[in-house]
Order: C-alpha cells, then structure tokens, then sequence
C-alpha cells in the first residue's frame, strides 16, 4: 500500500479548507444583510414608562419586516451636553460609523431645565439662554455624526406636548413649537437629515391613554412615536428610490 506524501496531504487538507470557505462565503452572501440603527436621547428613547420595557425603539424594530440590528444607547435624564461627551466614547463612535440609520432624540431635557423646572413662572430670558445654548449643542452633535458617517440619514424628532392638563398649559405649547422651529432650523442647514414631529400626535387624546406619567408615555404612546418614525423612514426610502 503506498503511503501518501507529505506533499499530498498538505494539499489536501488544503482543498478541504478551501472548500470549507467558499461554502460558508456562499452561505453569507445568500444571508440578507442586516440593516444596522443607532439611536442617541433621553428617557424618551430609552423607553421610560413602557411595562414592556422596549420603547418606541422597540416597537420600530418588530414594524420592520427586513432583518435590522439596533443599538440604543439612550440615558435617562441626558441633554444635548451630556450626548456631546457620549459621542467621544469610542463604542458610540464605532456604532455610529457603521450605522445605516441614526436617530436622535434629545432635547426635552433641555426645555425643562431651561424653563428652570417651573412651568407657572417662567423667566423668559433665561428660557431664551437656554434655548441658544441647545442650538449649539444639536448642531455641534449633527456636526459630528456626520463626520463619523457622512452617508447614514439621520432622524431627529421635534418635542410633543405632555403639558396640555398644565395650568400654563397655552404658554408652554408656544414656547415647544418655537423650540421645534428652532429644531427644524438646524437641521435644514444639513443634508440627508430628516424631522419627525410628533407635537401633533398626543393632542387631545385623554393623558391616561398616552402617558405613563406626567411626561413619559405609556405602550400605546411609544407605539404611536414608532409609527410616526417608521413612515418617516419608509417616505424617504420612497423619495431615495425615485432619485435614483
């Protein structure tokens, strides 16, 4: 019996491997990729408030019939400044470099502190402080995600009114939609970069429905915020595909 050479065994054991990765480069290229999203905010995003813990982040990924990969790296009680320190984590930088899709949620935070935490009595000069002092801020964030991924579109939502039961209820509907405007403002200054209101989707429905608290929603309010994101998503997938 012929013993075989050394010679032949290595090639092959090295057909056996070349084999061996073909079929699973095959057997990837037959998986549909994953769509990756990153998602920056506040308790908003986090998901405060749903008994199922999920959110309206959550809620997109189970609406969205492809494969899709979510990180949501929201953190209660953030504002713009504390989202700007969060970009310089290189886990988040990683995340937001591979992303296909970016959203961002942030800003109520911002409103309440600069309305002091007092909604009777609000200094309107000190509002206008610290609503400067959040333009900056968003800008410096949109800056910086689209210099870690020029091509992901981002998704930034405007503010919704929890307040409507507030005594003072008519003054602080003005003052979010001024701080929507001010919202839309910069980011028609950037390309690729789409609005989501939502200050219409809880008007006049009774709180208890929509709201965990006094600010958060409840299941049914972050399934309305999902949906309200997922069509914004899909007219712009629609408009990219006509531009094409």
């Amino acid at each position: 019996m012929k013993i075989p050479t050394f010679k032949v065994i290595i090639m092959t054991i090295l057909s056996i491997t070349m084999i061996t990765v073909l079929f699973h480069e095959s057997l990837a290229s037959a998986t549909p990729n994953k769509t990756n999203i990153v998602a920056l905010g506040d308790s908003i995003t986090y998901g405060t408030g749903d008994p199922k813990k999920i959110g309206y982040i959550g809620r997109l990924k189970d609406k969205i019939k492809n494969p899709v990969i979510i990180q949501n790296f929201a953190i209660p009680k953030y504002k713009t400044n504390q989202t700007l320190d969060q970009l310089k984590s290189q886990k988040v930088i990683k995340a937001v470099q591979q992303s296909d899709y970016l959203i961002l949620n942030i800003g109520t935070n911002d409103f309440r502190k600069s309305t002091s935490y007092s909604f009777n009595q609000i200094d309107l000069s000190e509002f206008k402080k610290g609503q400067k002092q959040y333009v900056q801020n968003l800008k410096q964030i949109l800056v910086i995600l689209k210099e870690l991924n020029p091509s992901a579109p981002i998704f930034v939502f405007g503010l919704y009114d929890a307040y409507e039961d507030h005594n003072n209820s008519k003054q602080l509907n003005r003052l979010i939609i001024n701080w929507n405007k001010q919202i839309q403002a910069v980011i028609s200054e950037v390309d690729h970069i789409t609005y989501v209101p939502t200050i219409d989707l809880f008007q006049g429905k009774p709180k208890t429905d929509v709201f965990s608290d006094s600010l958060h929603p409840n299941e049914k309010g972050y399934d309305i915020l999902a949906h309200r994101l997922l069509k914004k998503m899909e007219e712009l997938n629609e408009q990219s595909k006509i531009n094409r």
